[in-house]
């Protein structure tokens, strides 16, 4: 069977600075929310978000991303922005890109037992629409002078476990790829689930300096 090397480059993270803050602006700041969710695009600028609450939130005015480019697209994001005033209108702060990975069978993914370099895991969760299990993750960064960066793949397993319910087993790898470990660098990293059957369960396991923690859901 052919194998496909599999590789995630974890470069620098988009973060766009949607609105600037003086002295004055403190107050604003005190209801500030941060929530990831889907950013939508129309023509050259994003108009809306999606929450995982599957709440539709509208900017205030459009913005214009250079990470989110391509029209009528859904974008994973981190979002800050100022509680509203209504249910629906918000004004946004600032937009991070949450990078999204896709698990490929074990079989077909070349070298993936060696990506077992250690992670932090914060926290895990399935989001409340069941769209996305996200990953709250910090890997140990640094500089170096031909500008290395990480690399993660995500593979899976799949195996039934009686009548109609499967279990997914998802092994997140990481290689440090010689950058050194000066400090740690948190970012979230989402996984889509919506396609999986309600019923399904769904276990994640992560190379952490204890070894591999696993954390697991049954999909609602």
């Amino acid at each position: 069977m052919k194998k496909t090397t599999l590789l995630t480059i974890v470069t620098a993270f988009c973060t766009t600075l949607i609105t600037s803050c003086s002295d004055n602006d403190e107050a604003a700041y005190n209801d500030v929310v941060a929530e990831l969710c889907e950013l939508h695009t129309a023509a050259q600028v994003s108009d809306y978000i999606i929450n995982d609450r599957n709440e539709k939130l509208t900017f205030d005015k459009p913005v214009t991303l250079s990470w989110a480019s391509q029209a009528d697209t859904l974008y994973r994001a981190l979002l800050y922005y100022n509680k509203p005033a209504d249910a629906t209108t918000i004004t946004p702060l600032s937009l991070d890109l949450v990078p999204v990975i896709t698990p490929y069978p074990k079989d077909k993914v070349e070298g993936w037992q060696e990506m077992n370099d250690a992670v932090t895991l914060r926290s895990a969760w399935i989001s409340k629409n069941a769209r996305f299990l996200n990953l709250d993750i910090g890997m140990k960064s640094g500089t170096t002078a031909d500008n290395k960066k990480h690399v993660i793949a995500l593979v899976a397993d799949t195996t039934l476990t009686g009548g109609t319910h499967s279990h997914h087993k998802f092994y997140f790898c990481h290689s440090q790829n010689g950058i050194p470990a000066f400090y740690t660098t948190y970012t979230y990293i989402s996984i889509p689930v919506a396609s999986m059957p309600q019923g399904d369960t769904v276990t994640v396991s992560i190379p952490t300096e204890s070894g591999w923690e696993q954390k697991t859901w049954v999909k609602e």
